[in-house]
């Protein structure tokens, strides 16, 4: 009886251990240029009746292309979203585009900062693209709006 308990209060804690899943893509175009990259940071939480919960961690998102630096966070947002842009020169005409699935506009700005503040709290839940140009280089993200 004693052995058939220690069994269960293992196969519970086996079930409820946290483990972290990271999920990193890239896209490369027909000349070998990277420019796309998605990061998914997954979570589990546990087991609750049964079922797995997965949650998704808010991240710190770095790229650099280039000179330039790309800094994104928080993603998922619920609200701003924080891109920071470092080694950039201020003389080259810069932009930020935020869009969604259909290709719709939802953002623009043009000459950035080394901080930049968006504003997404006004759009729906769900994935939207955010496009950085600075001169002829580009960094396209996939940005989640909760």
């Amino acid at each position: 009886m004693k052995i058939r308990y220690l069994f269960l209060v293992l196969d519970l804690l086996c079930l409820v251990q946290t483990s972290e899943a990271q999920n990193i893509a890239f896209a490369y175009d027909n000349a070998g240029n990277r420019y796309q990259k998605n990061v998914v940071i997954l979570k589990s939480t546990g087991v609750v009746q049964d079922i797995l919960v997965q949650e998704q961690d808010t991240a710190i998102y770095q790229d650099l292309i280039d000179e330039l630096h790309v800094i994104l966070f928080p993603n998922p947002t619920k609200g701003n979203i924080i891109v920071e842009l470092q080694n950039l020169d201020p003389a080259v005409s810069s932009q930020i585009m935020v869009a969604d699935n259909s290709g719709k506009i939802l953002y623009m700005q043009n000459r950035l900062k080394q901080r930049n503040e968006i504003d997404l709290s006004s759009v729906n839940p769900g994935i939207y693209f955010l496009r950085i140009q600075a001169g002829t280089t580009v960094s396209e993200w996939k940005v989640i709006k909760e």
